[in-house]
């Protein structure tokens, strides 16, 4: 469990904390792509709980990721974190 490197189907690069995740859903509900059969994210379910007892946020399918960055915005616990990645 912990932190994941996902990179979206628009080459933005995402961190995923679950440990952080507390399960609010905010991510999930604003995401533009829930509301459509091409889900990039999801709420686990109980019994998948991170070390803290929450449910979860999943990445079913990071290259349906429109990269809106909309979840990261909603994420007040950090555990969607945008990331640039510096190019020598």
């Amino acid at each position: 469990m912990g932190e994941k490197e996902y990179v979206s189907g628009r080459g933005v690069h995402y961190v995923v904390d679950i440990e952080r995740c507390n399960g609010c859903g905010l991510c999930v509900a604003y995401c533009p792509r829930t509301n459509t059969d091409e889900k990039a994210i999801v709420m686990t379910k109980i019994p998948n709980t991170n070390r803290r007892g929450y449910i979860h946020i999943d990445v079913k399918d990071i290259e349906r990721c429109s990269a809106c960055g909309i979840c990261a915005l909603f994420c007040g616990d950090g555990a969607i974190r945008e990331i640039t990645l510096d190019e020598d």
